[in-house]
């Protein structure tokens, strides 16, 4: 037995990773305050959306839907993720090399995202689609094991629907929907 766990550990190890989604120090914004609502196209989509900005930590407590007290400062009704091209760099190999030299040799790839939000403020009627492209960078062998323990790492990447694209694709896109909260 302590054979089997001596050899999978180096297999284990260079299958640890750590991603980052850029840009590395977005602007941060303080929206703690304002009355946000959720509204999607059906009961299913709205508790998933409303899980997913939850989870970014960017607001307060979401206003209920349909509330009759007043109206939100700001209506999310979609936050769309895709992957936009293939994994590239000069270390990319599809994790092959990693594994055959047990994590020494890294494997280091950048992939593309669009991020898409719909966003409304009643109070201006003004409404707007913003788009976020954002790079994430992942680190898979030893290094990506080092590296996870520093900043902020995350293991095995964002999918679409994780709140880490969600909150990198609201903060890169702050001016903007500062720009559509303005009273001017």
């Amino acid at each position: 037995m302590k054979r089997i766990v001596c050899a999978a550990l180096p297999l284990l190890l260079c299958a640890c990773g750590a991603t980052k989604v850029r840009p590395d120090n977005p602007p941060a914004a303080d929206w703690h305050s304002l009355k946000v609502a959720v509204r999607a196209h059906d009961a299913d989509d709205t508790s998933r959306l409303r899980d997913e900005v939850n989870a970014t930590g960017l607001f307060g407590p979401l206003a209920a839907t349909g509330s009759t007290t007043a109206p939100p400062d700001l209506v999310i009704s979609a936050i769309d993720e895709k992957v936009v091209s293939n994994t590239t760099g000069p270390f990319c190999l599809d994790y092959a090399l990693s594994y055959l030299t047990a994590g020494i040799v890294p494997e280091i790839c950048d992939q593309q995202y669009q991020v898409d939000i719909d966003v409304s403020v009643p109070a201006t009627g003004r409404a707007a689609r913003l788009r976020a492209e954002l790079t994430q960078r992942r680190f898979i062998g030893l290094f990506g094991a080092v590296t996870s323990m520093f900043g902020d790492w995350h293991f095995f990447g964002p999918t679409p629907g994780d709140p880490v694209l969600a909150r990198s694709a609201l903060l890169g896109q702050r001016q903007q929907i500062d720009a559509l909260l303005s009273k001017n």
